[in-house]
């Protein structure tokens, strides 16, 4: 249940902070800020956001009269419904999921409309030598385990902040594109995003052995913890899809021997792992967790923590 709390927390937070999270271009202003309505093709600042005297940020849209709090915002923009939305806006600031969600086995499960783009594919092409040298070095990753045919090498660039740069691409079971760097160190930010629809990633299901984590380098990290190259992948890319990751299982469950779980240590992590936990124990899915130190499976590659349970 929400609490009166934690709704007023949520409906405080800054709307310069949920627009940045969103990708969205935000002009402050004396009193508060503008943005423009995306979800109905603005390109100009129509939606005014103001503060009230309880410390709640309360939205405008000069365009159609129509407004209401952050979780309003976020139900326009992905045509959600309202639980809907305030468990997007927990994700969007990493807070705990909380533990009474629905379980939902039905494939494809229903998911929200593709977000507005906040990225352009400008060009696409195969990762080369030196575009893998990153993800070698930085994240210490073996080269065997990289796939290859599914990892591209990305131009992108953002409709409102007029800049291109290049990352990491990979496709989702939306056809959308998760987006990436390979950096981890602090000289060069990590960088993460989405084109399109949000949705995980399944690579190579040829295997009986697979791994289910929140990223593809966390993935790919296992694999090397484990010295296994030929582990089946399912990338989360990011635990608001753990559901859609309960749904392929429940489809393809029969051709899945062993599953490590091999997710994050923050408390959104930990949440979702214990819902992993229970979908492979209706659908009788033998697993294991890997039980490491550290924020994730990479962080614990890179300082060799790790052993499994």
């Amino acid at each position: 249940m929400l609490s009166s709390e934690e709704l007023k927390r949520l409906k405080s937070i800054h709307p310069h902070a949920l627009a940045d999270k969103l990708g969205l271009p935000f002009q402050p202003t004396v009193r508060g800020g503008m943005l423009p309505a995306i979800w109905r093709g603005e390109k100009h600042n129509s939606v005014s956001y103001l503060q009230s005297a309880q410390g709640h940020w309360y939205w405008t849209d000069f365009g159609t009269g129509e407004g209401g709090s952050h979780i309003d915002l976020i139900m326009k923009q992905f045509g959600l419904n309202y639980t809907q939305a305030i468990y997007r806006l927990r994700n969007i600031f990493n807070e705990d999921i909380p533990a009474t969600s629905p379980i939902n086995f039905s494939f494809p499960l229903p998911f929200s409309k593709p977000s507005t783009l906040s990225w352009d594919i400008k060009s696409m092409r195969p990762c080369g030598v030196r575009d893998l040298y990153v993800l070698v070095t930085q994240r210490h990753l073996d080269p065997h385990n990289i796939p290859l045919n599914n990892l591209k090498w990305l131009t992108i660039s953002h409709p409102y902040k007029k800049f291109s740069r290049q990352c990491y691409g990979i496709k989702n079971s939306s056809g959308g594109h998760e987006l990436f760097s390979g950096y981890s160190s602090s000289h060069a930010l990590p960088f993460k995003s989405c084109c399109g629809s949000k949705d995980i990633s399944v690579f190579n299901m040829n295997t009986r052995d697979w791994v289910v984590s929140e990223s593809l380098i966390d993935a790919m990290s296992v694999q090397k913890i484990v010295d296994h190259s030929m582990l089946s992948i399912i990338s989360l890319n990011g635990v608001g899809q753990i559901d859609r990751a309960g749904a392929f299982l429940a489809k393809y469950h029969s051709r899945i021997g062993r599953l490590i779980i091999a997710l994050d240590h923050d408390s959104a992590g930990q949440i979702a792992q214990d819902k992993m936990v229970k979908f492979c124990e209706c659908l009788k899915i033998s697993f294991e967790i890997l039980n490491y130190s550290g924020k994730d499976p990479n962080d614990a590659l890179k300082n060799s923590s790790v052993c499994r349970k």
